[in-house]
Formats: structure tokens, sequence, C-alpha cells
């Protein structure tokens, strides 16, 4: 198994583009119940994010990532990174403040690392699967230290 460093502010000539509209792949992705359940999501959000695949319109330039994400229930937020490999607040629509650092991997996927107050951490690597669609593979470590890893896939909408 290749061991792959993630180091903050490591400029890096091959930044993968993950510029698109894509639909989450509910199939193939893992159940995210534990990432709305560490976020505090209401237990109506949660059926309703439970029932509806997301779609995602992302828009990437060098320093920055935007995510407008809808749910077919009419659900709608933007999410923005800045990928500068610094410590921002981040303030979702329910839960407590969390922070985030975004910056770009030595193989070129995006990073993105969330703390919260309530004592977990997640490490997000993004990926492209060379057919148009992405991965987003999540680390998280609890509280009491034990892991675990969420695997999301996205698929490309024409």
């Amino acid at each position: 198994m290749k061991t792959i460093l993630y180091r903050p502010n490591t400029p890096t000539t091959q930044m993968e583009n993950y510029a698109g509209k894509f639909k989450e792949n509910s199939e193939l992705s893992d159940s995210k119940d534990i990432l709305l359940e560490l976020q505090d999501v209401p237990w109506l959000i949660k059926k309703a994010i439970s029932m509806f695949s997301a779609t995602m319109t992302i828009t990437q330039t060098e320093k920055q990532i935007v995510i407008n994400v809808t749910l077919a229930a009419g659900i709608h937020k933007e999410e923005i990174y800045e990928i500068d490999g610094l410590e921002k607040p981040n303030t979702p629509p329910w839960g407590p403040a969390l922070t985030r650092r975004t910056f770009w991997g030595d193989d070129g996927h995006l990073c993105v690392e969330t703390k919260s107050p309530k004592g977990y951490s997640i490490l997000a690597v993004w990926g492209l699967d060379g057919k148009g669609g992405q991965t987003r593979v999540l680390n998280i470590t609890m509280k009491d230290g034990s892991k675990k890893i969420v695997k999301l896939f996205l698929d490309p909408l024409q």
C-alpha cells in the first residue's frame, strides 16, 4: 500500500480539476448517517437527505472551489473552500461551529480537514475516478480516538 503524505501549502503542478455537475451515487456511497449525527442534523432533514440524492454544481479556480448542493426536496446550500491551507471558521446550518482547512495533497488530490469542538475531526480526500466521476474518502477520528471511514461517489451529469 502506497503511503501518501498530505502537507498544507505544498505547490503541485498536478492539481485535479473537480469542476462540473454531479449527482451522488447512493448505491455505491456509504451511509452518511454518522456524518449527519456528528453535525447534529435535525431528524426531518436527515430523513429528506436519506430519501433523495444530492446534485452538486462545482466551480473551481486555482485558489477556491464552490459547491452548490441541491436535494430534490428543495434543500440548498453553498460551500466555499478556500484552498490556502489555513484553518478558518465554518458555520454549518446546524450543529456547532467548525474549523476547516483546505489544501492540495502531494499527489494533487484536494484535502479538507474539519475539526469540531465536540472532539471529532474529519480528513476528506477528494479524487477523480477516471470516468468523469468523483470520490470522497472521509477519514473520521472520533472523540474517543476510534476511526471510521465513509466513502462517497459522485457521477457526472450531462
